[in-house]
């Protein structure tokens, strides 16, 4: 076995392309990348996660469905895609050991659809382990805005800057985060053929408690296709 210029690290793996594009979420199996990866510890209380939903994709068969509710401390949370961990009963890897790879040198952008029934605000992200010894080449994301979705879909891009994100290495491949308040909500993404959704979020009744600080996170790469809705009650694009 070869290894990469990283101690102990698997040389990595080229992809083999459809149409130009290595997906991360598409109709059937999702071979090369697991959205095991809950962030933060608490997801596990505010996340559920359909990779078949039915429920009006953007094309295919299938979209992806997240419904987020009973809001956790510290009110954010999201999904990360990643290599799966042979190691984890649940797949999840954090680059904690070594792992097979990605070679995605050439690959320009992760496009991927996203809708909501109301506006709401989520972030995407690639490549989110460059911090971790046997995590992405990349040491930092790339990522989006925090961006409004709509009811209709549209499709959006996180560029990847060959001179800023080295992908010769991927092991995270797509993320989502979006944050919320004390009081529950829901947030739901759909997805078909790559990503396809992040779905709808449900405005909660008033909370009697004060607003808690907000915080947001974490990414993925390659020359994908995904998309996401997050839904009603999403907070709205932050100020800058």
């Amino acid at each position: 076995m070869r290894f990469h210029r990283r101690t102990g690290v698997p040389a990595e793996r080229k992809p083999l392309l459809d149409d130009g594009r290595f997906w991360v979420y598409k109709d059937g199996p999702l071979n090369s990348w697991s959205p095991a990866n809950w962030m933060p510890a608490a997801a596990a209380k505010m996340i559920e996660l359909d990779p078949a939903c039915t429920d009006s994709p953007k094309d295919g068969k299938t979209c992806m469905k997240v419904k987020i509710s009973n809001w956790q401390d510290p009110y954010w949370c999201g999904v990360a895609f990643a290599v799966p961990d042979p190691n984890d009963p649940n797949g999840a890897y954090w680059g904690k050991g070594p792992a097979k790879g990605w070679d995605l040198r050439g690959a320009k952008r992760v496009v991927f659809w996203a809708r909501a029934p109301k506006p709401c605000a989520v972030q995407f992200k690639a490549m989110i382990m460059g911090d971790q010894t046997f995590g992405d080449s990349a040491k930092f994301p790339a990522q989006t805005d925090y961006l409004e979705l709509t009811d209709k879909w549209k499709e959006y891009s996180i560029a990847i800057d060959a001179n800023v994100q080295n992908v010769s290495r991927v092991v995270s491949a797509f993320a989502f985060v979006t944050r919320g308040m004390l009081s529950p909500r829901r947030i739901r993404p759909s997805s078909s053929r790559s990503m396809r959704s992040i779905g709808t979020l449900a405005r909660p009744p008033a909370s009697p408690w004060p607003r808690r600080p907000q915080i947001g996170s974490t990414s993925t790469a390659t020359r994908t296709r995904t998309a996401g809705s997050p839904a009603a009650g999403c907070p709205k694009r932050p100020p800058r």
